[in-house]
């Protein structure tokens, strides 16, 4: 009986130290004995797990050759331009470029890291105290401010303070003002505030078309109202970073004007 049972005990052996590191096909249960079989299912979900992080891995490695070949081809034809023209305005207008290009890859290569960083470290780290209005008004300061675009900050935050990660908060407040900013008309205003269960931020952007509100999140989604320096994945890292903290990000178009509300929820 234990011969009959270590068989097809051996030839599920034999299959997996057959495959190459990329084969994550599931193991057959069919023949694996019974007791054995809790084992191979976990075998299975474990390499269903991998395969998911390879596949994240391709895509970010092939939208990032996507993306950094466009901006870095623009800077080298705005260049030759500047090097080429003997007019002033000519060159100023294409150093002007230049300095687009620049911070909208800057920007895209700090996103990419921040998202590897968030996969390869899923574990929460030891929570400290943080002073919400503080941060945000760095994070106001150090981030975009285009012209004609008000940001204000609610009293209501300045004496919020909230027990987390630090990095991780950090990382959702930065990436749900700049989508604001991002989406804002010239004269619109962005309104931070306190809200039921944690904080929110409102811009008065176009909002987002009602059918893409369930991919808003997803990685590299960009969609109808897309911006010049979008990259579609600040939602998807807010959304990663809030996760960590232990709080969920709920985003929804304004009910009494144009505009979205994403609101930093715990509980």
């Amino acid at each position: 009986s234990l011969g009959r049972g270590l068989r097809p005990l051996h030839a599920v052996a034999g299959e997996i130290a057959g495959r190459d590191g990329e084969d994550m096909r599931p193991i057959s249960l069919a023949e694996a004995p019974r007791e054995v079989r809790p084992l191979i299912a976990a075998l299975n979900g474990l390499f269903g797990k991998v395969e998911t992080a390879r596949r994240h891995e391709r895509d970010v490695t092939a939208f990032a050759a996507h993306e950094l070949r466009t901006p870095l081809a623009g800077l080298k034809a705005q260049a030759q331009i500047a090097l080429a023209s003997p007019d002033a305005a000519i060159r100023e207008g294409a150093l002007r470029q230049i300095l687009v290009s620049v911070d909208r890859t800057t920007r895209l290569v700090r996103q990419l890291l921040a998202l590897a960083k968030l996969e390869a470290a899923p574990q929460k780290a030891a929570p400290s105290e943080i002073e919400v209005g503080a941060l945000l008004a760095d994070i106001v300061h150090q981030g975009p401010a285009p012209q004609g675009v008000r940001v204000d900050i609610a009293d209501d935050l300045s004496g919020l303070r909230l027990a987390g990660d630090p990095e991780a908060l950090h990382l959702v407040l930065r990436n749900l003002h700049e989508n604001a900013v991002e989406h804002m008309p010239a004269g619109g205003r962005i309104t931070w505030r306190a809200c039921p269960g944690g904080l929110c931020v409102e811009d008065e952007g176009p909002g987002i078309p009602p059918e893409e509100l369930g991919r808003i999140a997803e990685r590299f989604f960009r969609g109808r109202h897309k911006s010049a320096s979008g990259t579609g994945l600040g939602l998807t890292i807010a959304t990663m970073a809030a996760t960590r903290l232990g709080a969920r990000l709920v985003i929804e178009n304004r009910a009494d004007r144009s505009g979205v509300r994403a609101a930093l929820i715990w509980g």
